[in-house]
């Protein structure tokens, strides 16, 4: 609590800055700012999510898309990413029912994708500009709209259609205070939520692709 009064340079709360590494924004819940730590343990899920009913010790998690995308599924199995790769698993998507519009990929894919269509692209003349980066990809089946994310694994990509899933909030993340035994303030951040994905079959993985090729 003496730490709490100590004056910080820009810091007027040192317990809401705290919070604010948990939660994301400012100091305050719901304000702008950065993403929290738990914020992007949840984006994490979306690979990593794993379903665990729970126990007295083991708390309950939810499943992820990798878990649940089952079907369209590709193991490049070490083999360079393909513009074929991407349409053969369109039109899987497509002929299940699915209209995807959206490539979500870490930072080595999305190079990859901008490598495909480097002799494709016009530009007007700058003299203090250079180099390229394609944002959408057209294809036979659909646009794709490229979003890439530092947490994702290098070596996939989900083609996914945005409005079939996402995260359902049971409790939003709140500030708990809990019995203190000592000089400090004592607090938990919990939030409960949960991921779902419909049609999964209207989605698409291409994993275990080369990172170096």
């Amino acid at each position: 609590r003496s730490e709490q009064r100590n004056p910080k340079y820009g810091i007027t709360d040192t317990l809401a800055r705290h919070i604010a590494k948990l939660i994301g924004g400012g100091e305050g819940i719901g304000t702008k700012g950065k993403a929290g730590t738990m914020a992007i343990m949840l984006e994490k899920t979306f690979w990593h999510g794993l379903r665990y009913i729970g126990s007295d010790t083991v708390p309950r998690t939810m499943n992820g898309f990798n878990a649940i995308a089952t079907t369209n599924v590709t193991d490049a199995g070490g083999d360079p990413l393909t513009r074929k790769m991407i349409e053969d698993a369109m039109q899987a998507c497509y002929l299940a029912g699915g209209s995807p519009e959206t490539i979500l990929c870490g930072a080595w894919a999305q190079r990859k994708l901008s490598s495909f269509y480097e002799k494709y692209i016009t530009t007007e003349r700058s003299e203090e500009r250079g180099g390229y980066k394609i944002k959408t990809l057209e294809t036979d089946f659909g646009d794709l709209e490229i979003v890439f994310s530092k947490h994702a694994p290098a070596d996939e990509l989900s083609i996914i259609e945005k409005d079939k899933m996402g995260w359902v909030e049971l409790r939003p993340f709140d500030v708990v205070d809990l019995p203190s035994s000592g000089d400090y303030d004592w607090k938990d951040v919990i939030g409960e939520y949960s991921f779902v994905c419909k049609t999964e079959t209207a989605h698409a993985r291409i994993h275990s692709f080369s990172t170096s090729l």
